[in-house]
């Protein structure tokens, strides 16, 4: 059973398999020229997972739901440093480290606004930025876009 609870402004509780997982999700306006750039201006928290996702590569909020399903059940078993990147990997559903750096890249360039998406119990503020909390709202109503999750969970497969 999947439980998903809004505790306040941009931040869930995530219950699946008797595992829980808090995450904090804001829709903010790029201040920087590159997804780098915008990560440092940011101040990435060492203690925090954290994910930049261009608002041009996310179909349905069901995409950050299903990649935090997969970090419960599968995060540990991905030998991957980076495990921001390996967030948005599975929010944008690419299997290869640079494949997945070159499309998170170019969308950013072409895109107004990212996602933050960050695996913690608390939302920050960020200096110098304009993010609002993003609300997930009645998600059962999103079913025609079952074909990004599917095409997301193709690409997870191929990495087990």
């Amino acid at each position: 059973m999947i439980s998903i609870k809004r505790i306040s402004n941009g931040l869930y509780e995530l219950t699946y398999l008797d595992k829980k997982i808090y995450f904090c999700i804001s829709i903010c306006s790029k201040n920087r020229d590159t997804i780098e750039n915008e990560l440092i201006h940011i101040g990435l928290n060492r203690d925090e997972i954290q994910a930049i996702i261009p608002e041009n590569l996310v179909k349905t909020p069901l995409q950050f739901i299903q990649a935090l399903i997969n970090h419960i059940l599968y995060g540990s078993e991905f030998n991957v440093r980076n495990k921001g990147l390996l967030l948005s990997m599975l929010v944008i559903g690419e299997d290869q480290i640079s494949e997945a750096v070159e499309i998170l890249s170019r969308s950013y360039r072409e895109s107004t606004r990212y996602y933050l998406l960050s695996i913690s119990d608390s939302c920050r503020n960020i200096a110098d930025q304009t993010c609002e909390p993003f609300i997930i709202n009645d998600i059962s109503q999103e079913w025609m876009h079952y074909k990004q999750l599917v095409k997301n969970l193709a690409s997870l497969l191929k990495r087990l």
